[in-house]
């Protein structure tokens, strides 16, 4: 009814995608995602991005699609050699925390180097423009890469601060 287009992935993380129209619409769109998901009702505020994509429509219509994860990383029920995913995710429970910025760089100055890893977890290209002194490059040119990166890497974080950023 809005006239909007684009794509929207529902999983059990989250909620995922792109979305164009009129100003007004958009409002309305994320005025009934805030009112359906409870956000003023005591849920936390979702982190809405908004760009100019210009007069040209993305898509060809509106779709919003239930998917496993919203990145497809394969986990969903899955169990590896190291026995590192025999179950859904819990990813609310099992996720880790965000930080602001000004926290972020707080802890890699107080964290002893020898007790920190800290990860990019963007691609091996984007690593290479830039990163922190010290970050681990995993070696992904696709984000699905990840839980091979983490399942090769379990023994050496082990008990360490680890902190990702992209």
């Amino acid at each position: 009814d809005l006239g909007l287009c684009g794509r929207v992935l529902v999983a059990p993380e989250g909620i995922n995608g792109t979305v164009q129209g009129s100003s007004e619409a958009l409002a309305a769109y994320q005025a009934a995602v805030d009112s359906a998901l409870g956000v003023n009702a005591g849920r936390p505020p979702i982190d809405w991005k908004r760009s100019e994509a210009g007069a040209r429509a993305l898509f060809p219509d509106f779709a919003v699609k239930e998917v496993p994860e919203l990145v497809g990383f394969g986990l969903h029920g899955r169990r590896s050699a190291g026995g590192l995913v025999d179950r859904p995710l819990d990813v609310q429970a099992e996720a880790g925390v965000r930080l602001a910025p000004q926290d972020f760089h707080r802890l890699l100055g107080e964290t002893p180097q020898e007790s920190l890893r800290v990860i990019d977890v963007r691609n091996t290209f984007e690593y290479e423009v830039g990163h922190f002194d010290g970050a681990t490059d995993p070696g992904m040119s696709h984000t699905a890469q990840w839980p091979r990166f983490v399942e090769g890497s379990l023994e050496e974080l082990r008990g360490k601060r680890v902190m990702l950023y992209c």
